[in-house]
């Protein structure tokens, strides 16, 4: 989705990746409806538009999804995740959203170069098939640099 925004604003994209597994903590598992201590594949990524950080993305998938996957490698190819869950099988159904705004931590601020403070857009995506959570993803963008954009169906 990053590098479509990329195309549609004329920006050249850029990720940095850190691949890890690790136990998942209480609230990732509430979210993948997993016990907490779970085994997940975190994926960490800084999303850069034309060399400048204007996101993190942390994406919490269960182990046992992407096990000897290309998922667990730093490029997951065309597509990436959404692509490779789909030629798994896992064919996703819908994609959940909520929306929040908060303050740049300093942790934050120092990931992407802003001040302490800066307004922050929060957003906590999960991807699900028919019959289960197959990843929780929590975006961290600069506020004033996206733009969100929702149709929604009037049925």
């Amino acid at each position: 989705m990053f590098t479509t925004d990329a195309h549609t604003g004329g920006w050249t994209s850029r990720v940095e990746v850190e691949v890890r597994v690790e136990p998942a903590p209480d609230a990732v598992a509430e979210a993948l409806k997993i016990q907490p201590g779970t085994e997940v594949l975190v994926r960490a990524r800084v999303m850069y538009a034309d060399d400048e950080p204007v996101q993190l993305a942390t994406s919490y998938l269960p182990r046992d999804l992407t096990r000897g996957t290309p998922i667990e490698g730093k490029d997951t190819g065309p597509g990436g995740i959404y692509a490779r869950l789909e030629e798994a099988g896992h064919h996703l159904d819908q994609f959940v959203e909520i929306v929040r705004t908060g303050l740049a931590t300093e942790t934050e601020a120092t990931a992407l170069g802003v001040a302490v403070g800066a307004t922050f857009l929060r957003i906590h995506r999960t991807a699900h098939t028919t019959d289960r959570v197959v990843e929780t993803n929590h975006l961290t963008a600069i506020a004033d640099r996206f733009e969100l954009e929702y149709r929604l169906p009037t049925d």
